[in-house]
């Protein structure tokens, strides 16, 4: 099957932003090698769900995103990453308000994996209770420094996984470790 290309206002509006290095519908197979980064990533030791994701693969149509990294105003941004037990518990979870990070770097029962994630020691799990990451979508603004909500009828922005992102990188010939951005938007043209 031969998808038509079509020209979306909300593509046009992203190539405007001049830390945006790629930005175009998904091809079919780069979708495909992605589906298959994230179902193999349910099955490890903490399993990672990406919620986000799958939404908006769930989406009309959906773009990949390449940009390099600015600052933003993140702590606006609600969070998209949580260690969550089978019972619901958040164990861990990303945070970004300035605020809130100085007061639980003064928490005895916080432990920082990384400088935005925090995982709570005091949670009180069974130690038979499965834990796995969950990633949600995020906000527009995580990405860029417009709201995209305009241009279309429903919009999702999903983060990739590591080993996603790592696809993505090298599907447009760049490095899995180079510093720049990538993700996925999933969304309802304006009809």
């Amino acid at each position: 099957m031969v998808k038509l290309m079509v020209e979306y206002e909300l593509i046009n509006c992203i190539r405007l932003d001049d830390s945006v290095l790629q930005v175009e519908l998904i091809p079919d197979d780069l979708k495909k090698q992605i589906l298959n980064a994230e179902m193999d990533r349910i099955k490890e030791t903490i399993p990672v769900i990406n919620e986000g994701l799958d939404k908006a693969f769930n989406e009309d149509e959906i773009i990949i995103i390449i940009k390099e990294p600015r600052e933003h105003k993140i702590q606006n941004s609600k969070q998209s990453m949580f260690l969550v037990s089978e019972t619901g518990k958040i164990i861990g979870e990303e945070v970004y308000d300035e605020e809130e990070l100085e007061e639980l770097h003064n928490r005895s029962d916080v432990y920082f994996l990384s400088k935005n994630f925090v995982t709570y020691k005091n949670v009180g799990l069974n130690n038979s209770e499965k834990q796995f990451f969950k990633i949600t979508e995020v906000t527009s603004d995580l990405i860029l420094d417009q709201d995209l909500t305009e241009f279309v009828d429903s919009i999702t922005v999903a983060v990739p996984s590591t080993n996603s992102d790592h696809i993505i990188k090298e599907y447009y010939n760049y490095s899995p470790d180079e510093e720049i951005i990538t993700a996925v938007i999933g969304f309802k043209p304006k009809m």
